[in-house]
C-alpha cells in the first residue's frame, strides 16, 4: 500500500463551530469520527515527518500524506472532527484503469512465463533452468520485456516453478542465481547492525568456485570492532581480521571462494567516513535512552547520546509530547536532563505547564466538592437533586447524562472483575432515561445503596478505578478545555474558567454546553484575545453566557462558581500569580502556585529528545512510567510496569539485576543457557502483583539428551516469603508437560490437576494475572487471546507482597547445553 494525499483544497479549512476560519490553528488527525486512535505517522508533501497540522495564514489545511492504506481520516482543530477524503484518489483510479493487468490475473502471469519477452519460469528448486540462461548477448534464450515486469503476481514470486524476484538493485537475489542449473547459488549478503563488537561468520551453504560473498556492517551507538572468522583467508589487500568501524560508519567487505584453496579469501574491506550523503552533512543521530519507572517524588536524570553526523548541532531540547500534565512544554535544552514530573518553571505563564492544570483542578474542586484537595473526591457519590441522578467522583460523573456509564465501562476494561461491573445494565437504563425528572427514580431503583457502597469501595481499594476517573477527566474535559484556551489566546485564569464551564455544562455544541457557550461568545461583538479582544472583557462575556444557562436551569447561585470567577477576573490577576483567593458557597479558598499531588503525576509520560544541525532535526522518544503508590508512604511499582522487548540486544541491568548463570540478550530476545547448573533472567525484588499482571513470550529448550527434566520456569517470588514459596509456570520438554503451580517449599501437590500436554503454539505466551482476590494462570498463541488454565484465591503472601521479582529459570539433569528464549515481557 501507499500513502494517500489529503488537504490542500479550498474546502479544507480550520474553523470555529460558527464557521469562522482560524489562521495558524493546530490540529490533530484521527482514524474515526469519535474515539479511535490519533494518527501520528504523517508527512508533508516532500516526505518530512509531521505529528500535527498547522493551518496557514488563511486558515487553510495544508496538503499532507496520511499513514499507508488510509482512504479517509478525521481532522480536529478544536471544534469537532471533520472527515478528509484522499485528494489523489482520481489519479490512482486513472492509473488503475489504464494498467494492462490491474488485478494480477493468474492466467496473464502464466502466459508470460517461459515465453519470449515474458517472465523467467523457475524449476522445482526455485532456480532458473539452464535453458533460460543466456550464453551470450543476442542469444535465443529467454528475455523479459521491461513493460511486463510490473505485472508479475506477487504470490507466485520466489517459489518453486514460480517467478524470479529481483533485489533493490534490479538484479536477481543471490539465492536465485545458480552457478550451474540446479546449483546452490550465491550466498545472500550478510548485514550487521553492530550494537556491540561483532564476529563476522562464514556464509552458509556449499559455495562454487569464484562466488562472491559481501558483508555490510554498520556501527551503532559507539565505535565497534568487526572480526572475521578465522577460516577467512587474508590477502595483501586485507591484512587483518579485526576492522575498527567508527560510530555511524559502515564496513563493506567482499570475499571470493577459491576451490583451489578451499577457502573464502578476503579481497576488499573498506570503511566509510564522513556523513552519510557523499560527504555532506546528515541529520544528527540521537538516542533518548531506555524507558524508566519513577516514584511520584523522584527526579529523572538522563543524558541523551548523539552524533552530529558531519555537522554542528545548533539546537537541542527535551519536551513532553504526551502524559498526565504539561503536554507540549519544553523541559530542557541540553543533552543532560534532570526533571521532576509535574514541575513547572518559576514565573511561567505558559498555560500548558502543570501548575496551571493543578490550579484549574483546585478551583473547580471547591465548586464540586468544597475543597481544593480534589484527590478526596474519588469516592464522592450522592443525588444532589439536579435531575441528573447520582453525581459522583472527580468531576461529578452523572448516572443521568451517560458519562458515569462511560466511566464504569472504561473501568471494566481495566479490571473486568470489579465491584461496579454488575451495575452496567442499571447504568445503561439510567443513561436511556437521561437528564430530567425521572433521573433520580431510575438511579434509586436500578442502582441504589448497594451501588453507592460499591462505588466507595472501588475508590478506596482499587487504583485502577482512580486511574479510570483521571483518564476520563483528561479525555472528556481537560484536553478540550486546554485546546480551546490555546486557540483563544487566554491565560491561566481563562484556562481555569474554560475547564470549569466544561465540567459544569458538559461537552457538546448545543447552546447549554461548553461548545455552544464558546460559539456564542466567538460570534458576538466581544472577541477573544486571539482575535484582538481584551481578555477581561472576553472572560466576563463567557460568564454572562454561562449565567444565562445556569439561570435557565435554576442553578444560578449568588455565592457559587460564576460569582467566584467574576471575582477573580475583576481582581485583574489573569496569570494567577501569588496568593489567589476566591469565595465559593460561603467559604474563601486561597492557593499560591501549588505543586500537583502525587495522583496528578501517575501515568505514562512520553519525553522526546531533539537535536538539529544544518541537515535537519532528529528525535527519539522514551516513556517514563509514574506508578500509583499502593502502600501508604511506600512507592511500589506494579509488576506490569516491568517491560522489555529486548530489541536493543543489550541487557538492561537496571531491570534485570538478579540474573545468574549464562544469560545474554541477542537476536531480539533474552537467551538463557539450559545446562546442569541453574541459569535465570531475573528482575529486582521491587514489584507488587496484586491488581496487576505479567506476560512474556517463552520458547522452551529441546530435551536434547535429558533423562528426567529439561525446563524453563516463569516464577513470581517474594524476597520476604519463605524459601521455595512462589507462583510458577513450568514447561518441561523431557516430560512434554506444562504445569501451573502455587509452590510451598518448592512443591505444589495440587498442580498435577492443572498439568497439560505442552503445545509450543498454543502455549507460546504465558501470563499470570491477579484481580479482586483471584489469581489466574493463562496461556495464549498470539499474546492477544488468553485462555485461563488455572485459578485460585490469591495466596495471602502474594496479596501483601511489595518485593516480588520476576524470574525465568532453566535447568536440565543431563544432555547437551542449549537455550530457552524470552521475549516481549509486558510488551506487544
Amino acid at each position: 500500500m501507499a500513502r494517500n494525499l489529503f488537504g490542500g483544497t479550498a474546502a479544507d479549512v480550520a474553523e470555529y463551530v460558527d464557521g469562522t476560519r482560524v489562521p495558524g490553528a493546530i490540529g490533530t488527525v484521527w482514524d474515526s469520527p469519535d474515539g479511535g486512535t490519533q494518527l501520528t505517522d504523517l508527512t508533508d508533501t516532500v516526505g518530512a515527518a509531521i505529528r500535527e497540522l498547522v493551518a496557514d495564514s488563511n486558515g487553510l489545511v495544508p496538503a499532507f500524506y496520511g499513514p499507508e492504506g488510509y482512504e479517509r481520516v478525521y481532522a480536529d482543530f478544536g471544534s469537532g472532527r471533520v472527515c478528509l477524503i484522499s485528494t489523489n484518489i482520481g489519479e490512482r483510479l486513472r492509473d488503475h484503469v489504464a494498467a494492462q493487468d490491474p488485478h494480477g490475473d493468474r492466467k496473464f502471469v502464466t502466459d508470460l512465463k517461459g515465453a519470449a519477452n515474458g517472465l523467467a519460469s523457475l524449476d522445482a528448486n526455485g532456480k532458473i533452468p539452464a535453458a533460460q540462461l543466456p550464453t551470450s548477448t543476442g542469444s535465443a534464450n529467454l528475455t523479459v520485456a521491461d513493460a511486463d515486469v510490473r505485472y508479475v503476481k506477487l504470490s507466485s514470486t520466489g517459489v518453486a516453478n514460480g517467478v524470479a524476484t529481483l533485489g533493490p538493485d534490479g538484479k536477481l537475489t543471490g539465492s536465485q542465481v545458480p552457478a550451474t542449473s540446479g546449483g546452490s547459488g550465491l550466498p545472500a549478503p550478510a548485514n550487521f547492525l553492530m550494537t556491540a563488537d561483532t564476529s563476522i561468520p562464514l556464509p552458509s551453504g556449499t559455495p562454487a568456485d569464484g562466488q562472491v560473498h559481501r558483508v555490510f556492517a554498520v556501527a551503532s551507538g559507539a565505535q565497534r570492532v568487526a572480526t572475521f572468522h578465522t577460516d577467512y583467508r587474508l590477502s595483501s589487500v586485507v591484512t587483518s581480521r579485526a576492522v575498527t568501524v567508527p560510530v555511524g560508519q559502515a564496513l563493506i567487505a567482499e570475499a571470493v571462494f577459491s576451490s583451489l584453496a578451499q577457502s573464502w579469501v578476503l579481497i576488499q574491506a573498506v570503511v566509510t567516513s564522513g556523513a552519510a550523503s557523499g560527504g555532506s552533512v546528515g541529520k544528527p543521530i540521537v538516542s533518548a535512552g531506555a524507558d524508566a519507572t519513577l516514584t511520584t517524588s523522584q527526579s529523572f536524570s538522563r543524558t541523551a547520546s548523539e552524533n552530529a553526523n558531519g555537522g554542528t548541532i545548533s539546537a537541542r531540547s527535551w519536551s513532553i509530547v504526551d502524559g498526565p500534565m504539561g503536554t507540549g512544554t519544553t523541559i530542557g535544552t541540553t543533552t543532560a536532563l534532570t526533571w521532576t514530573p509535574g514541575s513547572s518553571p518559576a514565573g511561567t505563564t505558559d498555560i500548558r505547564q502543570p501548575v496551571f492544570q493543578e490550579m484549574a483542578f483546585e478551583i473547580t474542586s471547591t465548586a464540586e466538592n468544597g475543597t481544593v484537595v480534589w484527590t478526596t473526591a474519588y469516592g464522592y457519590i450522592e443525588d444532589i437533586g439536579d435531575q441528573r441522578g447520582y453525581t459522583a467522583g472527580l468531576v461529578g460523573f452523572c448516572s443521568g447524562t451517560g458519562d458515569m456509564l462511560t466511566l464504569v465501562r472504561n473501568y471494566t476494561n481495566l479490571n473486568p472483575n470489579n465491584v461496579l461491573a454488575p451495575y452496567l445494565p442499571g447504568l445503561e437504563y439510567c443513561a436511556e432515561v437521561g437528564f430530567g425528572p425521572g433521573a433520580s427514580q431510575a438511579a434509586a431503583t436500578r442502582l441504589g445503596q448497594p451501588y453507592i457502597t460499591a462505588w466507595k469501595d472501588a475508590a478506596k481499594n482499587d487504583p485502577l478505578f482512580r486511574q479510570a476517573q483521571r483518564d476520563l477527566r483528561k479525555k472528556n474535559y481537560w484536553d478540550d478545555a486546554l485546546a480551546q484556551a490555546l486557540a483563544d489566546g487566554v491565560g491561566p485564569l481563562g484556562l481555569a474558567l474554560y475547564y470549569d464551564i466544561l465540567v459544569n455544562h458538559g461537552p457538546g455544541n448545543d447552546y447549554q454546553s461548553f461548545g455552544g457557550i464558546l460559539a456564542a461568545g466567538r460570534s458576538s461583538t466581544t472577541k477573544p484575545p486571539s482575535a484582538g479582544g481584551a481578555q477581561p472583557a472576553w472572560l466576563l462575556k463567557l460568564c454572562d453566557l454561562r449565567d444565562a444557562v445556569l439561570d435557565e436551569w435554576g442553578d444560578l447561585q449568588t455565592d457559587g462558581r460564576s460569582v467566584a470567577f467574576r471575582h477573580l477576573i475583576n481582581t485583574g490577576n489573569l496569570t494567577l500569580t501569588g496568593n489567589v483567593s476566591w469565595p465559593m458557597y460561603g467559604t474563601t479558598h486561597t492557593i499560591n502556585r501549588p505543586n500537583p499531588p502525587a495522583d496528578a503525576l501517575i501515568g505514562k509520560w512520553t519525553l522526546r529528545y531533539s537535536a538539529s544541525n544544518a541537515a535537519g532535526t532528529s528525535t527519539d522518544d522514551l516513556v517514563i512510567t509514574v506508578q500509583e503508590d499502593l502502600e501508604s508512604g511506600n512507592f511500589t511499582p506494579l509488576i506490569e510496569s516491568l517491560a522489555d522487548n529486548f530489541d536493543d540486544n543489550a541487557m538492561n541491568t537496571s531491570l534485570w539485576s538478579g540474573n545468574y548463570g549464562s544469560v545474554t540478550e541477542t537476536g531480539g530476545h533474552a537467551q538463557i543457557a539450559v545446562n546442569t547448573s541453574y541459569c535465570a533472567l531475573a528482575s529486582g525484588a521491587r514489584y507488587k502483583v496484586a491488581g496487576s499482571k505479567v506476560h512474556a513470550k517463552v520458547t522452551a529448550p529441546a530435551a536434547a539428551g535429558a533423562t528426567s527434566n529439561c525446563y524453563v520456569m516463569m516464577q513470581l517470588v517474594s524476597a520476604s516469603a519463605p524459601e521455595g514459596t512462589m507462583i510458577a509456570t513450568t514447561i518441561n520438554t523431557y516430560t512434554g508437560k506444562i504445569r501451573f503451580s502455587n509452590m510451598t517449599d518448592y512443591w505444589d501437590s495440587t498442580a498435577a490437576g492443572s498439568e497439560l500436554t505442552y503445545d509450543a503454539t498454543a502455549h507460546a505466551w504465558l501470563r499470570v494475572r491477579e484481580a479482586s482476590g483471584t489469581l489466574y494462570w493463562e496461556t495464549s498463541p498470539d499474546g492477544t487471546t488468553w485462555t485461563v488454565r488455572r485459578s485460585l484465591a490469591t495466596p495471602q503472601w502474594l496479596a501483601a507482597a511489595t518485593d516480588v521479582s520476576l524470574t525465568f529459570e532453566t535447568h536440565r539433569d543431563a544432555g547437551t547445553t542449549n537455550y530457552a528464549l524470552v521475549d516481549s515481557v509486558n510488551t506487544a
